[in-house]
């Protein structure tokens, strides 16, 4: 999506403080994706667990016994979601999030992950092909999406279902 080659590293980078998760200030980007959920990516964890509110994400991620939950800022429920409803593999259906902020060091932070791993590349085709060629009407914080398989590939793609299930600000 970008002309220019753009730096990329992994969330073991030493760049990115071991304990936390928390981008290193002496990051030079303005803009840092992190792609894949608190479960397995520290930056993404960070953010959506952190105590210092200028880098809190607008949602958090949470799970019980039967649903996947998105809880706002002050905890309240966004939405739940039947962990049933999210079927892997090899999926037909998933629910991601997109979520925006800009975090204490002014960088422009984008998260997107999935419940499942067909999710976050859901999140990932929904972004490229859906958000970013109309970045401008995409005014909200977070998106919380459910893609669905229509044409029975197994693989999420540009002409497959995308609802949005919640969206909203901080």
């Amino acid at each position: 999506m970008m002309t220019n080659v753009q730096d990329t590293m992994f969330d073991t980078n030493a760049a990115i403080n071991a304990t936390t998760g928390r981008p290193l200030s002496s990051i030079p980007q303005t803009l840092i994706f992190s792609v894949g959920g608190p479960g397995i990516n520290s930056v993404s964890y960070y953010y959506e667990n952190t105590a210092v509110v200028a880098d809190k994400a607008p949602v958090t991620f949470s799970m019980n016994a039967t649903h996947y939950i998105w809880t706002n800022q002050t905890d309240d429920e966004v939405l739940a979601v039947l962990r049933s409803s999210c079927n892997v593999p090899p999926g037909t259906t998933d629910v991601f999030v997109i979520q925006v902020l800009r975090d204490a060091d002014g960088r422009l932070v984008a998260i997107m992950y999935g419940t499942h791993y067909t999710g976050t590349w859901a999140a990932a085709v929904y972004f490229k092909f859906t958000v970013y060629p109309n970045i401008a009407s995409y005014t909200d914080s977070y998106y919380i999406v459910r893609w669905s398989d229509t044409n029975g590939d197994f693989t999420p793609n540009i002409g497959d279902t995308f609802t949005i299930l919640a969206q909203g600000r901080p």
